[in-house]
């Protein structure tokens, strides 16, 4: 009989969503997943907090909504440190009594995250997002005359995705800013490659990210990325081969923009080197058998 494991995101068709399926999606024939979102709104007249038991393993993908898992025991429960901000933010729920008495182990998306844990910590693992590269994939070079950049998110993210300094950029730099802002107007996730197909290159703004997805699908979609070193960042981009890595100030925004505006063979030649990244070492059939591993040593370290 395959192990049982509750997949707990917050809400439907969202990042945490999306890595959720890729997990059931890859590893389905070796573990029995089910899926419960914690906004119970969205689960219908099902309950979403689990007994103790019914699962082998409860992974929580969020870490600060204790009441839907208060009664699952240590050793079934999982879960995972998804950016910067989250740490940085509530350090009551991080403390070693915390990290060593709630949680079999945790994962972190990007190892600088693990820098921020406490020296007495739960077994960390390092479960880095993929991405789809059948899904996110060049689509012709079908971009405008004017150079045109994109940015992808939730503008009033707590953790400042910084698009009030992208606009300001933009408008200095003389470039068209496309924006799939997420309190503006939902893009499904299945259109996404068209937008990012739209755009001569993506710019990553934030302060605080962990493992970003829209770095990798714009990557995979081969357009070079603009970006802040923030998560992991500085593994997923390249800097001068697939993209390029900027202090978080408009200056230096503005003159990255410059850099591939004005020599397009150079965006195209870090386009064409960003999709082969991806392809060879960030696509979800690679990126989860970290998931794989840490799933096999939380079932063998449950303390029975």
């Amino acid at each position: 009989m395959k192990p049982k494991i509750l997949l707990m995101p917050d809400v439907p068709g969202w990042a945490f969503d999306f890595c959720a399926r890729e997990i059931m999606h890859h590893l389905g024939d070796k573990y029995d997943f089910e899926l419960r979102y914690i906004n119970a709104k969205t689960n219908g007249k099902k309950s979403i907090a689990p007994k103790a038991g019914e699962f082998d393993l409860v992974f929580r993908f969020i870490y600060y909504v204790v009441g839907a898992t208060k009664h699952i025991p240590k050793k079934e429960l999982l879960t995972s440190i998804r950016g910067e901000a989250s740490v940085r933010n509530a350090p009551k729920h991080f403390t070693e009594a915390v990290m060593t008495t709630t949680y079999n182990s945790i994962s972190v998306v990007a190892w600088r995250l693990a820098d921020l844990m406490p020296k007495k910590c739960c077994p960390i693992f390092y479960t880095p997002n993929g991405v789809d590269t059948d899904l996110f994939r060049p689509a012709g070079d079908a971009r405008r005359d004017e150079f045109t950049i994109g940015f992808a998110g939730n503008s009033r993210h707590p953790a400042n995705k910084g698009v009030r300094q992208i606009v300001q950029a933009a408008s200095a730099a003389g470039v068209e800013l496309i924006a799939a802002d997420r309190k503006i107007r939902w893009i499904p996730h299945y259109e996404m490659p068209a937008f990012y197909n739209r755009i001569d290159a993506y710019v990553c703004f934030s302060k605080s990210e962990g493992s970003s997805n829209t770095i990798r699908e714009a990557s995979a979609c081969g357009r070079p990325v603009i970006t802040t070193d923030v998560g992991d960042a500085a593994d997923v981009v390249l800097h001068g081969k697939t993209g390029l890595i900027i202090d978080r100030n408009v200056d230096a925004l503005i003159e990255a923009i410059n850099t591939l505006k004005n020599d397009l063979d150079l965006c195209r030649a870090m386009g064409a080197a960003a999709r082969e990244h991806m392809v060879a070492g960030y696509d979800w059939r690679e990126a989860v058998k970290n998931y794989d591993k840490w799933f096999t040593f939380a079932l063998n370290n449950k303390g029975d």
